[in-house]
C-alpha cells in the first residue's frame, strides 16, 4: 500500500508536530468527499506510557484529535484542489481549522501494536464551517471499530485566537 501522503507531507499541511502529529498517512483521497489515514499505535507513545500501567490503551481523546486531523487534511487538501503527485505551495495560512464540536462514541479500546485507519467523510460546508463523518478502525480487521461519529470544523483567523 503506497500513501498518497507521508509524513512529510502532512507537515507542510498541518501545524501539528510530534508527539502531538497524529496522522502518519493518506493512503486515500477524494476532493471535496472522503479521507483515509493512517496512524500506527506503538508502544512507545507517549501517552501509553501513564494510560493505564500495566495496561497501556490509546487515550480515546487522541483518537479524536487524530480524526480531526484526518478532517483538516480533507478540507485542506479539497481547498488547494490537490491532485496526486502535486507539490505543495506552502505558505504561513492566515487561519487554522479548528474543532468546533465532537459527538463520537468510544467502541473499543486500542492497544499498542494497531494500526488504526482513520476515516472522515464530508456530510456538509457552510462559509467557515464543515461537519464530517468519522470513524476509526483496525486496519488488518475493518470490522473492528474503535471510534465512531461527528466533528465539526471550523477554520478561525490565528489572530482571533490568540485573545
Amino acid at each position: 500500500m503506497n500513501p498518497l501522503l507521508n509524513n512529510y507531507q502532512i507537515q507542510q499541511l498541518l501545524p501539528h508536530r510530534y508527539p502531538i502529529q497524529l496522522v502518519d498517512q493518506v493512503i486515500e483521497f477524494e476532493e471535496n468527499k472522503e479521507i483515509i489515514a493512517l496512524k500506527a499505535i506503538g508502544i512507545g507513545e507517549p501517552a501509553l506510557r501513564g494510560h493505564f500501567p500495566n495496561f497501556p490503551i490509546m487515550p480515546g481523546v487522541l483518537l479524536v484529535e487524530a480524526l480531526g486531523q484526518t478532517c483538516a487534511l480533507l478540507l485542506e487538501l479539497t481547498r488547494r484542489q490537490w491532485k496526486v503527485g502535486d507539490d505543495f505551495n506552502v505558505s504561513d495560512e492566515q487561519s487554522l481549522g479548528v474543532l468546533g464540536g465532537v459527538k463520537v462514541k468510544m467502541l473499543k479500546p486500542v492497544l499498542p501494536g494497531t494500526l488504526v485507519k482513520l476515516k472522515a467523510t464530508l456530510d456538509w460546508s457552510k462559509g467557515p464551517a464543515s461537519s464530517l463523518n468519522v470513524v476509526a478502525y483496525d486496519a488488518i480487521n475493518e470490522k473492528k471499530i474503535f471510534v465512531r461519529g461527528s466533528i465539526l470544523v471550523a477554520m478561525a483567523p490565528k489572530s482571533s485566537l490568540s485573545s
